[in-house]
């Protein structure tokens, strides 16, 4: 992929843009006092969708952000996934975390490039039934895997006097934790004695393995689109 032909296009869409807002009665909110009004924006960020797809996860992805000065807005990201399949085992995707937008030293409400940083904390949580062999019957195994992400990149947003906001970036995730899979416990061995001697002491677990982390690391680009609402 190459970046620089990525940004030109991005100037070229924001002509275009700028040259429809000119022929009809919304333009740009460029014609704002930027410094006498609040800039405050959330919608849906594409960012953990590209996440939640290398990991096999259909999630909903919101966020939100507030103007600290002319240029700088901060604001949270979360992260929500419903139960999914995979690997005979039922999933979930959670996460929280902070992005910052800076505006190129121009007011964050205006239409033009942005850098943008961000950092979320995903919890990916299983949950899956297993056979005992020595037993006959199945017992529920659970685990969760913490995932740290960061990263950024370069972008440009458009936003119109209704409100109306639209961000495209290209950016780049650091994805890393703590082990290569996702393990999975039950009952342990001293429970499960009750009932059977032989498997006494020792405890039940299958390892899920998870996309992206066979390294516990990993390192992807993110194409971002950002659609929302400003006030």
């Amino acid at each position: 992929m190459n970046f620089r032909y990525i940004l030109v296009l991005l100037l070229l869409v924001s002509k275009v843009v700028h040259a429809e807002n000119v022929s009809t009665m919304e333009t740009p909110s460029e014609s704002k006092d930027a410094d006498s009004k609040p800039f405050i924006y959330f919608g849906l960020n594409s960012l953990p969708i590209g996440l939640g797809a290398a990991l096999g996860a259909p999630v909903i992805p919101l966020e939100a952000g507030i103007r600290i000065f002319s240029g700088l807005s901060l604001g949270p990201m979360a992260t929500f996934s419903g139960k999914y399949r995979y690997q005979e085992t039922d999933l979930s995707l959670s996460g929280m975390g902070v992005q910052a937008m800076w505006s190129f030293g121009q007011s964050a409400i205006a239409d033009g490039f942005f850098l943008h940083g961000f950092y979320q904390h995903y919890t990916l949580s299983g949950t899956k039934m297993t056979t005992i062999s020595n037993l006959g019957f199945a017992i529920p195994l659970e685990g969760s895997l913490p995932i740290n992400s960061m990263g950024g990149g370069v972008g440009y947003q458009w936003i119109w006097t209704s409100g109306f906001r639209i961000s495209a970036s290209v950016q780049v995730a650091y994805l890393k934790t703590d082990a290569s899979g996702l393990n999975l416990m039950g009952m342990s061995g001293n429970d499960l004695s009750m009932m059977n001697s032989v498997a006494s002491g020792s405890p039940v677990s299958e390892n899920v393995n998870v996309p992206l982390m066979e390294n516990k690391t990993a390192l992807i680009p993110m194409p971002e689109l950002s659609i929302g609402w400003s006030f």
